[in-house]
C-alpha cells in the first residue's frame, strides 16, 4: 500500500533540501546547522556525528580542505506520516575544476518541530568519489 502523500509537506520538505545543498555549496554552516535537530545525526560512510553542534564542526572542517563545489539533487522520494518523513534523493557533487568530485544517495529521516522540518539523521551513501 502506498503511503499517504502531503503535498504541502512534501514542497516544504523540498525547501529543506534545497537549504542544505545552497548552505553547504556558500559555505552558510551555521545556517546549515539551523535545519538540523538539536539532536540530529549526520551519517557518512562509517562515521556518525552526533548533535548539531558536531555537524556544523565537521562540514565547516571539510569544506577548509576543498574549493567550493555546487550541488545537484534530483529523484526526490518523500513520505510523509504526520509529523515524521523519510526522503531518498540522488545527488552530484561538482567540484571547482568542473569534474564530478562525488554523487550517491541522501537518506534522511525528518521531524516537524515547532512548525518547521527538520534533520533528525542525514546519512550520505558516495556511490561514485
Amino acid at each position: 500500500m502506498e503511503p499517504d502523500r502531503d503535498p504541502v509537506g512534501a514542497a516544504t520538505i523540498e525547501q529543506l533540501l534545497a537549504r542544505y545543498a545552497h548552505g553547504v555549496d556558500d559555505r552558510r554552516f551555521d545556517d546549515v546547522g539551523r535545519l538540523f535537530a538539536v539532536d540530529a545525526r549526520l551519517v557518512v560512510g562509517r562515521h556518525t556525528f552526533a548533535g548539531r553542534d558536531e555537524i556544523v564542526a565537521t562540514l565547516t572542517a571539510a569544506a577548509a580542505s576543498s574549493e567550493p563545489g555546487k550541488h545537484v539533487c534530483a529523484n526526490v522520494d518523500i513520505e510523509v506520516d504526520g509529523d515524521r518523513a523519510t526522503v531518498a534523493s540522488d545527488f552530484v557533487m561538482i567540484a571547482a575544476d568542473r569534474t564530478v568530485a562525488s554523487a550517491g544517495r541522501y537518506t534522511d529521516e525528518l521531524a516537524r518541530e515547532n512548525g518547521r522540518w527538520c534533520f533528525t539523521t542525514r546519512q550520505i551513501r558516495a556511490t561514485i568519489r
